[in-house]
């Protein structure tokens, strides 16, 4: 992941941040506001190959999705209305659809109540991946 973002600064996007590592295994990667997103797109497609896997996702096996929607309903339950449940490519948090930051409280005492329904962070395939513009 750290290459990733080097490559993503060598290429167009200089602003662009090396990735904070979450408790639960996730990815978050916040780019600051304004930033270009037809720059962010370009770059990514000369870098994929840093990424993980390609840049594709891994289908994570049908427990683990049952896992991923019980977390997805509880961060519901607890204040987090736009909280996606998991697709056949596992689960993709954009915190701007959320419409918060990864750092608010409220996102963070959800995700608190709700960490024991997260599936086993060391389950490569149960990877929660997000990302936010602003």
């Amino acid at each position: 992941m750290l290459r990733f973002s080097q490559c993503m600064r060598e290429n167009g996007v200089p602003e662009y941040p090396d990735p904070k590592f979450e408790e639960g295994g996730g990815v978050n990667l916040s780019l600051p506001e304004g930033t270009s997103k037809e720059k962010v797109d370009a770059a990514e497609q000369k870098c994929r190959q840093y990424l993980p896997n390609g840049g594709e996702a891994k289908k994570p096996d049908p427990g683990v999705t049952e896992q991923l929607r019980a977390y997805s309903k509880c961060m519901r339950e607890n204040g987090i209305e736009k909280f996606p449940d998991p697709t056949d490519q596992g689960l993709q948090v954009n915190n701007e659809q959320l419409g918060m930051k990864p750092d608010d409280p409220r996102l963070k005492a959800a995700e608190e109540k709700c960490r024991q329904l997260r599936p086993n962070p060391d389950d490569a395939e149960s990877g929660t991946q997000s990302r936010s513009q602003g």
